[in-house]
């Protein structure tokens, strides 16, 4: 189950040495102080760090493979695209439509994704109380 980490007061500030201990640990720039939970973070936990997730540059990379297009840009939004599941498959992916977070904030309600649907993906910022959502760890 994700770390629903929740940490922050009302402004979005946290002075707990144990959550500031949590957030330099795992690379999280921002405290989220949204009750139903931070999954983003939980993420970040979960794969050793922001640093050790994928970066939105990545996440284009697996959506040229597993669309079998080539250039698509870390902010690029694409259409009519043919979604190849036995690619998705090789890389434990299900088929579509689904959601990956990258390793980036926007602030301390967002971070930035990439949604694999049928014919299209792109990228947007998403709340970080999603929790549907999977993560791409990356290796050594």
């Amino acid at each position: 189950t994700p770390h629903k980490w929740n940490a922050c007061d009302d402004s979005g500030n946290t002075t707990d040495a144990d959550d500031l201990k949590f957030m330099s640990d795992y690379g999280i720039k921002y405290c989220h102080n949204d009750s139903s939970g931070d999954y983003w973070a939980g993420a970040a936990e979960l794969c050793g760090g922001t640093s050790k997730m994928a970066s939105m540059a990545d996440l284009a990379k697996i959506a040229d493979y597993v669309y079998n297009t080539s250039g698509t840009g870390a902010h690029d939004n694409v259409y009519d695209l043919t979604f190849d599941p036995t690619k998705a498959a090789e890389l434990g992916l299900p088929s579509p439509t689904f959601y990956l977070w990258s390793g980036e904030e926007d602030d301390s309600y967002y971070a930035y994704i990439r949604e694999f649907s049928p014919g299209f993906t792109g990228w947007t910022n998403y709340g970080r109380n999603g929790y549907d959502l999977l993560a791409v760890c990356l290796g050594n």
